[in-house]
Order: C-alpha cells, then structure tokens, then sequence
C-alpha cells in the first residue's frame, strides 16, 4: 500500500493512501475504542475508510490521538488540527497548527446536475462547465466548512472568488475572510486542502 506523503507548506502536512481491497484490522493497531467502533460498521466500504483514517494516523504517529467534538475531528493533547477526508478510492489527513480542511474528490459528470445549488452564477461562469473545475470548486468549499462549520449555505455563505490552474489555486471568501486554498490532481482524484 502506497501512502503519499504530501508536505505542501511549512503550515500543513497531508498524508494520502489509496483504500486497499482487503484490509484488516490486524495490520493496524486499534484502541480498544476503535475497534468497538469498527464492529458497529456493517459497510465493507465505511470499515475501509476507516481502517485507512487510522493507518494514516500511525503513519504520522498519531495513534490514539483523534477525538470529535460534534462530529469534528479533533488530535488530544497535540497541539494539532486535524482534517479527514475519504473517497471511493483513497484517504486523506492534513495535520496543521493552524485550523485545516482537506478534501477527496472523483471528478465525474454527476457535478453537473448539482453545481447550481452550491455555486452562484459568476461562479458557474468562472468553472466553464469544466467538470474538473467545478469539482474543484466544490472542493475547495468543503475545505472552508471543515475549518468553520458554521457554515450551512455553500452557495450564500462562501464565493469563490479566484482561480489559477497554473498555481493550483482557488480563492474563497466567506463571511468577510478570505481563505487561499490549493490542489493537486492525482488524475483520477483531486486533493485540496486549505488552512486558516
């Protein structure tokens, strides 16, 4: 299993897997606490997930670290921030000092059908019907809510405001913030991750 070791910034450090087939728990070591959680996931694809999620956290040793206060992943006693992310295909952490999101995405047609409930019309004008630009776009969203999740309107509440493919760029602002927010395309998934 290849685990991609992404340093895009002194600020940020991810760490990105794709989800084997068959993993097992015995090759990650699990708190007592995860593996109770474990057995209550009846999902093959969910148990991958979150069997990858810890085996990125051992990677970066942080076994036993990650909490969730309302449903927001948290690292005890780290001084670290934390975001999750997972896919079809791969898992994601980014670890900062700083509050951090980072997002897994596919890009594919289905983009298409729900971008105009989380992109304004300039928006829409900015992505050109580009399905990779509009999932990026969506993306870079996901990345601001998970550092503030009081967020509840993508379309209202966060406007992305630039775009540089040459820079892998995307601004957003939200709520007179601006966050600068950046990406990689892996091809056949998109990883983009932004701090605070």
């Amino acid at each position: 299993m290849i685990i991609h070791h992404i340093i895009p910034s002194e600020d940020i450090t991810i760490y990105l897997q794709e989800l084997p087939r068959h993993y097992t728990e015995e090759t990650i070591s699990l708190s007592e606490k995860d593996k109770k959680h474990l057995d209550k996931l009846k999902n093959p694809q969910r148990k991958r997930e979150f069997l990858a999620v810890r085996h990125l956290l051992h990677q970066a040793g942080l076994d036993n670290n990650l909490t969730y206060d309302k449903k927001r992943p948290q690292l005890k006693n780290s001084g670290y921030n934390i975001s999750i992310s997972h896919c079809k295909t791969h898992a994601a952490i980014a670890i900062s000092q700083l509050p951090v999101g980072v997002d897994l995405e596919i890009p594919g047609n289905r983009i298409k059908k729900t971008a105009g409930k989380f992109l304004s019309h300039s928006e829409n004008k900015m992505a050109a019907d580009d399905i990779r630009r509009l999932t990026l776009f969506w993306s870079a969203k996901e990345c601001v809510y998970k550092i503030n999740n009081k967020l509840s309107n993508f379309k209202q509440q966060m406007q992305v405001t630039a775009y540089d493919a040459g820079k892998n760029y995307i601004g957003v602002d939200s709520r007179n913030k601006h966050y600068s927010c950046f990406y990689k395309d892996m091809s056949d998934v998109l990883v983009t991750w932004c701090v605070e």
